[in-house]
């Protein structure tokens, strides 16, 4: 029983499931919880996030349920979902970004043959919704991208974006002829100026950078 606690950090856990029983009786003040890199896989435990009297700041990246989705779906499914929450990941929730999410949360759902119970509420917010141009939201599985070493051009090559980052860095060690603890490798976007991000994380799939033809791997030697 904790409630006089404030913040709640359960990053890198491995925590599975949150189930709304007794939350708000053990949780009466909890704010913030963060739930980086945990292993929530269903959206009954997003839901259940509902429960928690007093939260306003929530944290869920990294997490296997929304590893299918582009970030910008991510963010608008998760607070159409959220309605008390006031900053997501860090960034603040607008009022106008919470409508586009909501109106998103309709129209994604609006064919489901049992959609969630939280579609149901949002439909008798803003009323049944025209049908948008069809989205694909799957991940996709490869890409053509461009391989620099130490600043100098390597080549272009299409990969496979389902293999892990490890599983990357051993196929890169056998290009630049060094251990995979002797180099560091960056992905960047070309299409935005987010420059280079480097990819620490092994067991990360490559999808989940978003990764699109014509990006860049960068390879650092140490």
């Amino acid at each position: 029983m904790f409630p006089g606690l404030v913040e709640l950090r359960m990053s890198e856990c491995p925590l599975e499931n949150i189930t709304a029983t007794e939350i708000a009786q053990q949780f009466p003040n909890l704010k913030v919880l963060n739930l980086n890199d945990t292993l929530l896989d269903s959206w009954e435990a997003i839901d259940a996030l509902k429960c928690f009297p007093g939260l306003t700041d929530v944290s869920v990246m990294g997490i296997p349920l929304l590893e299918q989705y582009s970030d910008q779906h991510k963010r608008q499914l998760l607070i159409a979902r959220l309605p008390n929450i006031q900053k997501l990941n860090k960034t603040g929730v607008t009022d106008e970004e919470r409508e586009d999410a909501e109106r998103f949360f309709i129209r994604h759902h609006m064919d489901d043959e049992s959609p969630p119970s939280r579609y149901l509420e949002l439909v008798d917010a803003h009323g049944v919704l025209d049908r948008l141009a069809e989205v694909n939201l799957k991940a996709k599985e490869s890409a053509l991208i461009s391989f620099v070493f130490d600043d100098e051009p390597l080549f272009k090559r299409e990969i496979n974006l389902m293999q892990s980052t490890t599983s990357l860095k051993k196929y890169l060690s056998e290009i630049v002829g060094l251990p995979p603890p002797g180099f560091k490798v960056l992905y960047r976007d070309v299409e935005f100026s987010f420059g280079l991000d480097e990819m620490k994380y092994g067991p990360k799939k490559l999808y989940t950078y978003n990764m699109k033809d014509g990006d860049e791997i960068h390879v650092w030697s140490r």
